[in-house]
């Protein structure tokens, strides 16, 4: 479903900022 897609994407996206944003890891 488009929707979860969507949510998918957008969780993923909230994952990378983090990652890169986070100081050693």
């Amino acid at each position: 479903r488009k929707a979860e897609k969507v949510i998918i994407d957008r969780a993923l996206a909230g994952l990378k900022k983090r990652v890169e944003s986070a100081p050693g890891n």
